[in-house]
């Protein structure tokens, strides 16, 4: 038996939807069309980390790791100052020194005391003119801290903290994009049905709720599909039963899957 798709052809143009696969708009999914929230937080993590790698670049919680030859020199002692680094409301004091390289050219620059118990030693080396003994980078001479001494005071493990952004950020941006090519392969490979609700039931999880939400629909021979899509609890009462709803599915050679566009918020006229 001819499978006959005059209703759904019906519905598909009282819905204004592309009856035929509507493979011209799987092109324009994006990440930000299909997961909106996922894809925005997703940047806005990855954009944290650029602005935390170059916050303790500036701090200097990087220079130890990125200097790849450290030379010793003994500094004259000019002038006591305090940074901005601050670690546990005790701002970190620093030193202007000045010194000759290897290169024979004369540095100016200045050198943090990230041990604060020595603070007192170097304050009486400066009043007192005591050369101070300094490791420099060979690239980069003004780059320099006191032997002996780290280049922050900012705990080690500090200088992992964006990595815990990055993580997350390149996940949920990973997420977001799993999404889009989903909804590009159900676009591109989909068939039109006219589902409908059967029922809406709460769910109580260990952390929160969901709302369970089960259709049917038939396909293009003729057999009847129920599935169920999980949505916030928000969304309770936002379908009725027997409600008609526009679903996409495909065959995916084992089972018939379907995405409805009104579950997954797409939009054909958007795109």
């Amino acid at each position: 038996m001819n499978y006959d798709d005059s209703e759904v052809r019906k519905k598909a143009a009282e819905w204004q939807i592309p009856y035929q696969a509507p493979r011209t708009l799987a092109g324009k999914v994006s990440i930000f069309k299909a997961a909106p929230t996922l894809s925005l937080t997703g940047i806005i993590m990855l954009a944290t980390t650029l602005f935390l790698f170059v916050f303790f670049y500036f701090l200097g919680a990087y220079t130890d790791i990125f200097v790849s030859e450290w030379k010793q020199a003994w500094a004259e002692p000019l002038q006591w100052t305090t940074t901005n680094e601050r670690v546990n409301n005790h701002y970190v004091a620093a030193i202007i020194i000045k010194f000759t390289a290897d290169d024979g050219k004369e540095y100016q620059t200045k050198v943090k005391i990230t041990n604060f118990s020595r603070e007192n030693e170097y304050r009486i080396k400066l009043k007192n003119r005591e050369m101070i003994e300094i490791e420099y980078d060979a690239d980069n001479p003004k780059t320099a801290r006191i032997k002996g001494m780290k280049s922050t005071a900012m705990p080690g493990f500090f200088m992992f903290f964006p990595f815990i952004f990055l993580v997350v950020g390149l996940g949920l941006t990973l997420g977001a994009k799993k999404k889009a090519a989903t909804a590009r392969f159900v676009l591109e490979n989909g068939k039109f049905a006219v589902g409908k609700i059967i029922s809406e039931t709460i769910k109580r999880t260990k952390n929160n709720k969901q709302l369970i939400l089960e259709y049917e629909f038939k396909d293009d021979e003729n057999e009847n599909i129920i599935e169920t899509y999980t949505t916030s609890p928000r969304r309770k009462g936002e379908f009725e039963q027997g409600q008609e709803i526009p679903v996409l599915y495909y065959d995916n050679g084992t089972s018939v899957k379907s995405h409805s566009p009104v579950f997954l918020k797409v939009q054909f006229a958007d795109y």
